[in-house]
């Protein structure tokens, strides 16, 4: 079997987004129902694309280009060479590079997985003194080691039944949440404040264990540890620190993280380790709240708005100020926290082995995704389905 040098723009056409129009924040382009992807969008994928927060008009469109679904999209600045699959028609700036793979010469997916395991070499070569960039240029003189189309597939369809099944989770932690939320709204409507949290949960608030702390990877002396960042993702934080730094800022899967500082409001479970001094540990000093009950307390709309309305900063915002106003609903009482928390407790204990299985499968295709595209696992005698639907085509 013979593995071939190549060159993305022997697999495909290659070409950057388009943006024409200064500026390009102009109000104009924007608000219709064209999608517009960004590095962020790509960024927070697992494989395939169809989520966004932004989308042109017909003038906004005018001045960019549509890319079909299937398009291999790849970021070039601010977030370097992550990658998705587009699974909808979108337009996008120049800050992605868009691959129109030729399927005589390869897999999109294999193409996906080649840049995937290029991403260090790249980031390392687009650093920049303010902010980082890979110039279309360099891009393209990137050299990849391609097997055969059908090795390709093989070696792509392993990879891709990993990437699938972590979709597939995190659509149904997006689903838990939905009837989380839901739940908690209609059993506790807005009906007044009640008691204030903080006379019965504790803020046990992060550490700065030191810039000099952060380490790479991790041992038995230290600990993952979580920045406000963090809290957006269920992904392992990419930072250790000596746990004799931490103190009592150690968290369990279980406890609920809520940051105060940068961006507040997010919430989070399923975190362990430590944390940093935007973020505060909820602990219950009283009965009177319950587990399920407090994580989705503080995700409710109501407590989101005594955050957002108590946050002041120019360039870090600092919400701490609400800590004192966040209150109970009026219509909490224990017998109505007590029937709410049985089912919330289930669908939150669902969340988070979910979580669980999310961090195996990552994990495992951290492990594969290397050796199989380099070509060190052989594939030759796997068997790999046909996929009842191309979530791309």
């Amino acid at each position: 079997m013979t593995w071939a040098t190549r060159t993305l723009v022997e697999l495909g056409d290659v070409s950057r987004g388009r943006s024409r129009h200064r500026p390009r924040n102009d109000p104009s382009l924007y608000g219709g129902d064209i999608p517009f992807v960004q590095t962020g969008d790509v960024k927070a994928a697992v494989l395939h694309l169809s989520t966004f927060k932004q989308t042109y008009n017909e003038a906004g469109l005018a001045q960019s280009r549509l890319w079909n679904s299937g398009t291999v999209c790849l970021t070039i600045a601010a977030n370097i060479a992550e990658t998705a699959i587009l699974a909808i028609p979108a337009c996008f700036p120049d800050s992605v590079v868009g691959i129109t793979v030729d399927e005589s010469e390869a897999d999109r997916y294999f193409v996906k997985y080649l840049v995937d395991f290029m991403r260090q070499r790249m980031t390392s070569v687009a650093r920049g003194a303010t902010q980082d960039n890979l110039s279309l240029g360099k891009l393209l003189e990137f050299e990849f080691l391609c097997p055969p189309l059908e090795v390709q597939r093989r070696i792509a369809g392993v990879l891709r039944s990993l990437d699938e099944f972590i979709e597939a989770a995190h659509e149904e932690c997006d689903t838990l949440h939905q009837w989380l939320d839901h739940f908690f709204e209609v059993t506790f409507p807005e009906e007044g404040a009640g008691e204030r949290l903080d006379t019965i949960v504790d803020f046990v608030r992060g550490v700065e264990p030191g810039r000099a702390a952060y380490l790479a990877s991790g041992s038995e002396s230290t600990s993952p540890f979580a920045r406000v960042a963090d809290l957006a993702t269920t992904d392992l934080p990419d930072t250790f620190v000596p746990t004799e730094r931490l103190g009592d800022a150690v968290a369990d899967p279980a406890d609920i993280l809520v940051s105060f500082d940068g961006t507040p409001g997010r919430v989070r479970i399923g975190h362990e380790g430590g944390f940093s001094s935007g973020i505060r540990r909820l602990d219950a000093a009283s009965e009177v709240v319950t587990w399920g009950f407090l994580y989705c307390l503080m995700r409710s709309r109501e407590i989101q708005a005594v955050i957002s309305a108590h946050s002041t900063g120019t360039t870090i915002l600092h919400a701490s100020s609400a800590i004192p106003e966040l209150r109970l609903p009026a219509s909490a009482s224990p017998a109505a926290i007590k029937q709410f928390e049985r089912p919330a407790s289930r669908l939150l204990h669902r969340y988070l082995a979910r979580i669980d299985q999310i961090r195996a499968a990552a994990a495992m295709r951290e492990v594969l995704l290397p050796k199989l595209v380099s070509g060190d696992i052989d594939v030759s005698d796997l068997v790999i389905g046909s996929p009842t639907e191309d979530a791309a085509a």
